[in-house]
């Protein structure tokens, strides 16, 4: 047993002996070390972060830098022993290669490196908008001068500006950096285009601009209604001018606006009217120093009372079988050819301006028509025929509509609201089974009076559908339609006429049928 204890006795002392015959020259008590081993800088020369980058040292003996890049500046470069924040000064990379380097730190007989990497720089320039549109006077819609906003990491310029086009800044540095524009007034008489180009490092961007006519109104209203007393009735008897200079106003001598002048600014007008026995149309027009205009309509209405008339009043009926005498087939009627197909396809009809008198009709197809005071709307079209108790109107690439050019028992000096009533429908075509014209109608009033909103003002509607749906086995069919006219009198026209919604095409034709106008409501 004391034999074993020796010999682990005397292996220990071995090892220990082993041990130290392989230290380096370090003492125990001795520290060399370094906080890192790499760093890795972006093309500025600073930490992902941004922070500019720091080594850290500690040794027990005297210290220094035995070697590093040249493009490396650091904080302190020896010194004697304890612990230093060594902080590092990189200038900012090129744009050719990334580049590398080890920086060398030696200090009790030892060398400890540290790897030190930085990316190469990658121009970025971003400038918007790329397109800019001001009005004549060099703004825009908001009535704000137009700018540009530059993001580069490089220094920039630019270039190559029109004449009629100036910046605040025409250089900078590296950064976010807003340039306003300022573009002068255009006096071309035509819309005009330019550009100028931003610069930076290698990388350009060009900025379009172009400049219209058009400007900012100096006021918003553009209409006012009075009626015979002079009262407004409609729109604003006060309005504010808005304008960047001086500007002045004139209007007819029944109109009074005052102020008639102002400086630049805000100010508010008044507007009055003279009373009147007769409707008209007259005009305020504002004109700034730069000769700009703004014109206001104002009409004055010669507003009516009520007829007196009871609700249901029939002011006028047409069931059209004065026509039948002229001759032309009933088509709707017409018995399909073939089985399966609905009634009714295109027949015999006789055109309205050349058919004269026949059977009981004494005069000719278009004197019976003035007589009943309808106008065709498109007479050099010549599209406007007769079927058997109804008019068709329209042929290829012509359309037409009717108009009445006064309607019946109104009392002069009176107004009133009448229903319009009347029958309608698409053209087909001239085989058993053809499909249906493609038409939606329209009702327009001339003189005073309204369509469908008791406005004073809206004058027709637009969307009155008659179409039919393609289908062989459909019998074709009259459809009913009416719409209100408010505030009509004895000078009021009305017109029926294919909608500029229509879609038909080359064919827009249609068919009438059964007008009838009743007092829907006494006016207010």
């Amino acid at each position: 047993m004391k034999n074993i204890k020796a010999t682990v006795i005397l292996l220990t002392i071995l090892a220990t002996m082993s041990f130290h015959s392989c230290k380096r020259t370090l003492d125990m008590d001795d520290i060399f070390e370094v906080s890192t081993n790499s760093v890795s800088l972006n093309y500025q020369g600073l930490l992902e972060n941004g922070d500019h980058a720091q080594i850290e040292i500690g040794t027990s003996g005297t210290w220094q830098v035995s070697s590093k890049p040249e493009w490396v500046e650091l904080s302190k470069g020896t010194g004697d022993r304890g612990r230093y924040t060594i902080f590092l000064t990189v200038e900012e990379a090129g744009t050719m290669e990334d580049r590398e380097g080890k920086i060398v730190f030696e200090s009790l007989g030892q060398t400890i490196s540290v790897d030190i990497k930085q990316v190469k720089k990658v121009e970025e320039l971003n400038v918007s908008p790329a397109e800019i549109a001001v009005n004549i006077r060099g703004l825009l819609d908001n009535g704000k001068a137009p700018a540009i906003y530059i993001s580069t990491n490089s220094d920039w310029r630019i270039s190559e500006l029109p004449e009629w086009i100036s910046v605040d800044k025409t250089e900078g540095k590296a950064g976010n950096v807003s340039v306003i524009l300022t573009v002068t007034k255009n006096n071309t008489g035509e819309s005009r285009q330019g550009s100028f180009t931003v610069i930076s490092g290698d990388k350009t961007e060009k900025v379009e601009v172009e400049q219209d006519l058009t400007y900012i109104p100096l006021t918003e209203v553009t209409i006012i209604t009075g009626d015979q007393r002079g009262a407004i009735t409609s729109g604003e008897a006060t309005f504010e001018v808005n304008s960047i200079e001086t500007w002045t106003l004139a209007s007819d001598n029944w109109i009074h606006v005052t102020p008639n002048k102002g400086d630049a600014g805000t100010t508010e007008v008044t507007v009055s009217l003279e009373p009147t026995t007769v409707a008209r149309t007259g005009a305020i027009t504002i004109k700034d120093a730069d000769n700009l205009t703004t014109v206001v309509t104002v009409k004055q209405e010669v507003l009516l009372p009520d007829d007196g008339k009871a609700v249901g009043y029939l002011y006028y009926a047409d069931d059209f079988e004065w026509v039948r005498p002229y001759g032309g087939e009933d088509e709707l009627l017409k018995a399909p050819t073939s089985a399966g197909h609905g009634k009714g396809f295109a027949g015999s009809t006789k055109n309205m301006h050349t058919t004269g008198p026949t059977g009981s009709a004494t005069v000719s197809a278009a004197t019976a028509f003035a007589n009943r005071n309808y106008e065709d709307i498109n007479w050099n079209g010549n599209a406007f025929y007769y079927g058997a108790h109804y008019f068709k109107m329209g042929k290829t690439d012509v359309e037409t509509g009717i108009k009445l050019v006064s309607i019946p028992n109104t009392t002069a000096d009176r107004s009133t609201n009448v229903r319009l009533t009347f029958n309608a429908t698409p053209a087909r075509g001239g085989s058993s089974g053809s499909g249906f014209d493609d038409v939606i109608l329209m009702v327009e009033i001339e003189g005073p009076g309204s369509v469908g909103i008791d406005d004073k003002s809206t004058k027709y509607k637009d969307d009155l559908d008659i179409q039919i749906p393609d289908n062989a086995a459909t019998d074709w069919y009259w459809i009913e339609k009416s719409v209100t006219l408010y505030g009509i009198t004895s000078e009021t026209k009305v017109t029926i006429k294919p909608s500029t919604k229509t879609l038909g095409g080359r064919y827009n034709r249609w068919l009438l049928n059964d007008i009838k106008l009743e007092k829907h409501s006494k006016v207010n």
